[in-house]
């Protein structure tokens, strides 16, 4: 365990990018009096008042956005230059530089020209990680670290964050000191995941997409952790023992009846701590860096990485990783130093390192303690803060807390999309007040049986009742979850468009059309199924519309991938016109037209789609129907909503 190279990064602090890159020009205001020159065919040198840089022609070549270098609308290249490098490395070096005006020119050894804006290439020279060529600006909130006792976490209410600009105010909070609480959060079961989702995408573990902190085992997931007991827990991160690690972890309480002073949470700034440890002991610091450990959970799930990851030219501290409950194994480092090895890390060092993190964090002044409450949500960056919880007695009163994880990404791609005025939190998606009072009132009653044959007639009413409620409230958003989670490059297996696109292109041409509610909102949802049964996809949509459509939509929707084959069956060796043998159906010209005007043309990228709150509407009337309208005597039309009598 060689320190060569973090002992002298541990003695860096803040401003420390000096040690990686020299600023471009301090004089930005004065860069139309910079000059160029070749001073060989791969080097442009930049000068300005005494001042010098230089640039590499390959990293301009790489920079070049023009329409033969990259695709315009992503600007993502079209060429590998360092493959063309690879085969003629003087194609990619320079035969002429010239400023004209802010603007540098440039041409290549194989004729092509670029320019580029000098202010684009200050930026990207001097601000290399808070620009992007593909991306533009994409600057984050500088961290704060903070001490517990003069700490008090930025706190909002869910509806703050219902424009663009109160998403960006909290996400900007939160980036910067990795740590924020949003209250009004309505205290339901699951509804954590639908307020994560409201800014980004939820981390599916082993736990599932959420997990219960309860005094007992995860009903849900049946695993067992410390969390589900009464314990004390110490600061900790979460799951250091995963590949990667979760960045983000949001905690909802749904209720805590806790006396006072008991089940309290906590929150330790780990990047203070790690600041402090540097400032105090550098040594330890960059053991501590050096030194990888083993992070271990039972489900068996296993890890290696050191305790703080920091930047070894500047460094920069990108985690800090300390749970007792998670390991943190040492590898068998030496006892005695070897003399021929230089300097180097022995076991005592570590040890002495470790013991000394583990004091700065459990410094009853880095911690913040603080009760939450029933609808308050806590967001901590699990890759900084360290949270923590006293010990309770359970026979007190109910504590019910329900979490889930999201990845960095998500918050930093919020955060400029809302900077952008791009998003805003959709507080349509939360359950409303009074589905609130609902489920709370319902979770304190349930039915007397454990066989259903030994039912009374009022615990089927109650039951139906239940059903027919959560039918209304949650029915359309569950099936809208199914038409999203077709979103994204996993679901276009080869096609141009993903099957969420190729579905709203397929309703956005009906609407266009003037096709009829059901044809349109068939038309939304008939692939809804296909990734999970490819062969039978039609069969799944029809069922789930099959009590509120009409019955030869219905017949489309059951049969359209049949119809389909007639555009591509015969490139596989299959008969292209199967659909012939049902050419005697009443629907059969139906399912023809809606295949060739809806179905085989929407996979078209330039297709100017309508979005999905286009559709919701339609969605929402179509299933606010009775079930089986066009028959009520349907034997179905009552099953388990009692929604009509079964014959």
């Amino acid at each position: 365990f060689c320190l060569s190279m973090l002992t002298a990064a541990s003695l860096v602090f803040r401003n420390n990018r000096a040690l990686r890159l020299r600023p471009f020009f301090h004089h930005s205001r004065l860069m139309h009096q910079v000059s160029v020159k070749l001073i060989s065919p791969s080097v442009v040198e930049f000068s300005f008042g005494g001042e010098v840089a230089e640039l590499h022609s390959r990293w301009l070549r790489e920079r070049c956005v023009c329409p033969k270098c990259v695709m315009p609308s992503t600007r993502q290249p079209l060429k590998d230059i360092h493959l063309i490098a690879g085969k003629n490395p003087s194609l990619v070096q320079l035969t002429n530089a010239h400023m004209s005006g802010d603007q540098l020119h440039v041409q290549f050894a194989d004729g092509h020209k670029s320019t580029f804006s000098l202010e684009d290439i200050r930026r990207d020279f001097d601000e290399f990680d808070q620009v992007g060529v593909q991306t533009g600006a994409v600057p984050l909130p500088t961290k704060v670290p903070w001490l517990g006792s003069n700490f008090s976490p930025p706190s909002f209410k869910v509806e703050d964050l219902r424009t663009s600009a109160g998403l960006n105010r909290f996400l900007e909070q939160f980036i910067r000191f990795g740590v924020a609480l949003v209250k009004n959060v309505p205290s339901l079961d699951g509804e954590v995941v639908k307020f994560a989702k409201g800014f980004g995408t939820v981390r599916d573990t082993n736990w599932g997409l959420f997990f219960n902190v309860l005094s007992k085992p995860d009903p849900a997931s049946k695993l067992e952790d410390l969390a589900y007991s009464s314990e004390k827990i110490d600061p900790h991160v979460d799951n250091p023992y995963r590949d990667p690690t979760p960045g983000v972890q949001l905690l909802h309480c749904l209720a805590n009846e806790c006396p006072d002073g008991q089940g309290m949470s906590g929150v330790v700034d780990g990047l203070y701590c790690a600041e402090e440890l540097r400032k105090k002991d550098p040594r330890a610091f960059a053991v501590l860096c050096s030194v990888h450990v083993r992070w271990e959970n039972d489900y068996p799930l296993t890890s290696t990485r050191p305790h703080i990851d920091a930047d070894p030219q500047t460094g920069v501290i990108s985690a800090i990783r300390y749970s007792s409950k998670s390991g943190g194994y040492s590898p068998v480092i030496p006892v005695e130093p070897n003399p021929d090895a230089g300097e180097e890390v022995v076991a005592e060092d570590f040890y002495a390192a470790k013991t000394r993190l583990a004091q700065i964090i459990h410094d009853p002044q880095n911690l913040y303690t603080f009760t939450l409450r029933a609808g308050d949500c806590l967001l901590v960056d699990n890759t900084r803060i360290f949270h923590s919880r006293t010990s309770f007695d359970p026979s007190s009163g109910l504590r019910h807390l329900q979490g889930c994880y999201m990845d960095h990404d998500s918050i930093k791609s919020a955060f400029w999309r809302s900077k952008r005025d791009q998003l805003s939190f959709p507080l349509a998606a939360l359950s409303s007040s009074s589905q609130q009072q609902q489920q709370q009132q319902q979770s304190q009653r349930m039915v007397s049986y454990t066989a259903m044959k030994d039912g009374s007639a009022a615990d089927y009413r109650f039951t139906a009742k239940l059903y027919a409620e959560d039918q209304k409230a949650n029915q359309v958003n569950r099936i809208l979850d199914m038409l999203r989670a077709q979103r994204g490059p996993h679901t276009k297996l080869g096609a141009r468009v993903d099957l969420y696109e190729h579905a709203l292109q397929a309703a956005t041409r009906a609407v266009r059309n003037n096709a009829s509610t059901d044809t349109i909102v068939g038309a939304l949802l008939h692939d809804v199924g296909e990734l999970l049964v490819p062969s039978c996809h039609g069969d799944v949509a029809a069922a789930l519309l099959q009590p509120y459509i009409n019955p030869a939509m219905h017949w489309v929707l059951a049969h359209h991938e049949i119809f389909q084959g007639y555009y591509y069956f015969h490139h596989l060796g299959m008969n292209r016109n199967v659909r012939e043998r049902f050419r005697d159906d009443a629907a059969y010209d139906e399912c023809v037209a809606f295949c060739e005007l809806y179905d085989q043309s929407s996979f078209d990228p330039n297709y100017k789609s309508l979005p999905l709150e286009h559709f919701e509407p339609l969605v929402r009337e179509v299933f606010a129907r009775p079930a089986y309208w066009w028959n009520p005597k349907h034997p179905k039309a009552g099953a388990v909503t009692g929604g009509g009598a079964a014959h």
